[in-house]
């Protein structure tokens, strides 16, 4: 398991370019939930970046 840094995490908060914080595992969560619960939602995918993208490794 990779550990991040403190501030580590906060220099991606920053970087996000809205909303300009990092998001929380509730709004995941209910976003799963909501898509799992409506039946004519198939195959979709959803990004959760704030309007950025990280880059490859």
């Amino acid at each position: 398991m990779v550990i991040v840094s403190d501030e580590a995490k906060a220099g991606i908060g920053v970087s996000v370019p809205f909303p300009n914080r990092r998001g929380k595992p509730e709004a995941s969560t209910s976003l799963v939930v909501a898509l799992a619960s409506h039946a004519m939602v198939t195959g979709e995918v959803v990004r959760l970046g704030g309007a950025s993208r990280l880059g490859m490794k």
